[in-house]
């Protein structure tokens, strides 16, 4: 696959030079005629994850290793995917099995941490449901104010999880400072052949005068080709949040997300023998469809309403309670390799098919189709206490989470 971004890149330089002359130069001339050196250091990132920590301690003080991927490393990087805006940090694989539309494949740390590999996706410090092959969840950067990976293993805050990490995508959420951005995009694939298009806009601020009532609303509209020949893939995003602080030390956000999907799936299922090594009949070119296009479907509607309320007591006491329900439905239909490579033609045994098999440089194929939906209920209660002990300031956290899903789904598959 061949990618290509358009960005504008501006570049400022400062350059100091001496006019040479066949008379000495006073000293005073010559340090007025010094130019001195201007250094710029830009950094990007963030200092808390309180999302991922549960608290709101500084990443510096966790034991754990946290990477966080802030707004403005999404927007340099023009990431349209969770998984483009995670390829840059440590320990972390994306999309180790290639390009899929359907889901964020991520692992860390060597185990699987997001979609189909895991059942550890959380969004806002909340567990997604897990669901079955055909429910499974998507998310656009867009919509999200930063990325959290907790590395190593992280049971004592999020129960069962995997070994090497976890990663938790954080909304957007109302601010009280007045913003707004609206962006049009385009992005080429396969030698510029392909094409997509994207609109998008995120307006944020005060809806009352005395700053006690925020508001944000997001929106995203994407169609047009992807890095698959014969594949097009629509996104409608749009998220509303109101945040409620009726005094100080309350402060409960509101937050909805909903999300359409059409289009068809850019996972290939390509054989290694064709892709890694050559046969007889050479490689096949990464953007190659090898399903049908007039069958290659997937469509996914999923819907997240959540409740994130906190309420200081004390400038050391602090109760949160975060809860969501989410829903999503989906449909999948594609054709996939049926089989790990290209065939020899002994699998088929009716004398038409093998008449028209060539051997290495046939594959054998199967129809899969899956629909399916799910819902889900997840609450966590929080309860954070500083406390100081001579010079030394330690932060507690205790709570209790609760997680319900229920799903269902069909899967009738064929040979071709």
């Amino acid at each position: 696959m061949k990618r290509m971004l358009f960005a504008g890149v501006c570049v400022a330089a400062t350059l100091s030079g001496t006019a040479a002359a066949q008379d000495a130069t006073a000293p005073d001339q010559e340090d007025a005629e010094k130019v001195e050196d201007v250094v710029v250091v830009v950094a990007t990132g963030l200092s808390s994850a309180s999302s991922t920590t549960k608290t709101d301690s500084p990443i510096i003080e966790s034991p754990q290793s946290i990477s966080v991927i802030s707004r403005e490393e999404i927007d340099l990087r023009a990431a349209s995917t969770i998984a483009d805006a995670l390829s840059y940090s440590a320990g972390v694989q994306a999309e180790p099995s290639g390009i899929d539309s359907r889901t964020d494949e991520i692992s860390v740390r060597g185990f699987g941490a997001g979609g189909f590999s895991s059942n550890s996706n959380f969004v806002d410090g909340l567990r997604l449901p897990a669901g079955g092959q055909w429910t499974r969840f998507g998310f656009d950067p867009y919509g999200l104010q930063q990325i959290e990976v907790l590395k190593g293993p992280s049971s004592v805050l999020y129960g069962q999880a995997a070994p090497g990490g976890i990663v938790n995508i954080v909304s957007k959420r109302p601010t009280e400072a007045k913003q707004f951005n609206a962006q049009i995009q385009t992005t080429g694939y396969t030698d510029l052949e392909n094409w997509t298009w994207q609109a998008a806009a995120d307006g944020s601020g005060a809806l009352t005068d005395d700053g006690k009532l925020l508001g944000r609303l997001v929106g995203l509209v994407r169609y047009g080709d992807t890095a698959i020949n014969d594949v097009e893939n629509g996104r409608y995003y749009i998220s509303p949040s109101l945040t409620w602080a009726p005094t100080d030390d309350t402060r409960w956000t509101f937050l909805g997300q909903y999300q359409r999907d059409e289009g068809g799936a850019t996972f290939q299922f390509l054989p290694s023998v064709g892709s890694y090594e050559s046969t007889n009949g050479g490689y096949i070119d990464n953007d190659e469809n090898i399903g049908e296009p007039d069958w290659n479907t997937f469509d996914r509607n999923q819907l997240l309403l959540g409740s994130f309320f906190e309420h200081d007591f004390s400038d050391k006491l602090t109760l949160r309670n975060n809860l969501r329900y989410t829903h999503v439905e989906t449909l999948y239909r594609v054709g996939v390799l049926a089989g790990g490579t290209v065939t020899n033609c002994s699998v088929f045994t009716d004398p038409d098919e093998n008449a028209a098999c060539i051997p290495g440089q046939t594959i054998r194929r199967r129809a899969v189709q899956g629909d399916g939906e799910s819902d889900g209920f997840a609450v966590d209660t929080q309860l954070q206490y500083k406390v100081m002990t001579g010079q030394a300031e330690h932060t507690l956290l205790g709570g209790i989470d609760y997680f319900h899903t229920e799903w269902e789904c069909s899967a009738p598959q064929g040979w071709s």
